[in-house]
């Protein structure tokens, strides 16, 4: 029986299954594009929060495939799409870049095609903190609920990161003071790939006020 991904909105193009595939090759690529359009339908064009408990990525450009502003730089804070850095201290020389994974390696599960590298060369005087940054729009989202942050990392030499949120109610006026949350301890970074998850109680933003900029 054919199936036929179709969203209301005719978002993307669609596409019917079967379609009398020449070879074994043939039959993964039109399974491939059924699942990217859905993938690509959940992410883009379904609310974060789906109903019945169920909820989509929050992250947007979480596989880091979008550069718009180049692949390879040095010095810049921003360069992934929506995602940047954050950092103190002065005289750090360092290189963010988009790498790319080995066709076929099974260290991260999925085929990902790319990951995102931060490489320091010369470290800042005065430094206390570097932190890779992803902003999720709105206050409200998953305020008063849990959510979980997931990711693989690795490193050259065992290096110590933790896993920070923050709600900040914007600017202007007398906003509330923005609440935090972090991981308990800090992770210890190996020279192998390895899957972190980290889940988080959000606070609830009863009785707060949001900045009359926001």
């Amino acid at each position: 029986m054919p199936f036929q991904f179709m969203p209301p909105d005719g978002y993307r193009n669609t596409v019917t299954f079967p379609q009398k595939p020449a070879n074994e090759t043939a039959f993964r690529d039109q399974i491939m594009s059924l699942l990217d359009q859905a993938r690509d339908y959940i992410n883009n064009v379904l609310p974060i929060e789906i109903g019945g408990g169920l909820s989509r990525n929050a992250f947007v450009n979480p596989r880091f495939k979008f550069w718009q502003r180049g692949t390879n730089s040095s010095g810049v804070d921003y360069l992934a799409d929506k995602w940047r850095l954050l950092r103190d201290g002065s005289g750090q020389v360092h290189n963010v870049s988009r790498q790319s994974f080995t066709l076929g390696q099974s260290a991260v599960p999925g085929n990902p095609e790319f990951f995102w590298r931060y490489q320091v060369t010369s470290a800042a005087s005065g430094q206390t903190y570097n932190a890779l940054v992803h902003r999720i729009e709105g206050v409200k989202t998953f305020a008063g609920s849990k959510a979980t942050v997931s990711f693989y990392a690795k490193a050259n030499t065992n290096k110590q990161i933790i896993v920070k949120g923050t709600q900040d109610f914007g600017s202007g006026g007398s906003p509330s003071t923005r609440n935090t949350f972090e991981t308990t301890s800090p992770i210890t970074l190996s020279s192998n790939w390895k899957k972190y998850s980290y889940t988080f109680t959000i606070p609830a933003i009863s009785g707060k006020f949001l900045g009359s900029n926001s």
